[in-house]
């Protein structure tokens, strides 16, 4: 952009234009650039302020699941229905453990065979 502003100055600075023109050239190129400088501050400036916002957003989403996590937990009483749900994984790999030894000890049957 700077580019182009600079070689359009140069062409109306080359010119035989009157000085009243190239003052005016010089005036709108200027307030152009401070125009589109603005434009870049403020547009940087609000998706700051729109990204801290949903950031702040996020967090309160965050503590708020947290919340309603552990309300659950102790609703549901989490820690005791794991410890019943290992409790129960440890019977099951026993009686499984136990009925396969009996099933080949009943038909002679060898686990490499």
């Amino acid at each position: 952009m700077e580019l182009i502003l600079a070689t359009f100055l140069w062409e109306k600075f080359a010119s035989n234009d009157t000085l009243s023109e190239k003052a005016m050239c010089l005036y709108y190129s200027l307030f152009i650039s401070i125009i589109f400088y603005l434009l870049i501050k403020l547009d940087r400036i609000f998706f700051g302020l729109f990204i801290k916002n949903n950031e702040k957003k996020l967090l309160n989403l965050k503590i708020g699941l947290e919340k309603i996590f552990e309300e659950r937990k102790i609703e549901t009483d989490f820690e005791k229905t794991k410890k019943l749900l290992e409790e129960y994984e440890i019977f099951k790999n026993k009686i499984t453990t136990t009925s396969t030894s009996l099933y080949l000890s009943r038909y002679n049957l060898d686990y490499n065979s």
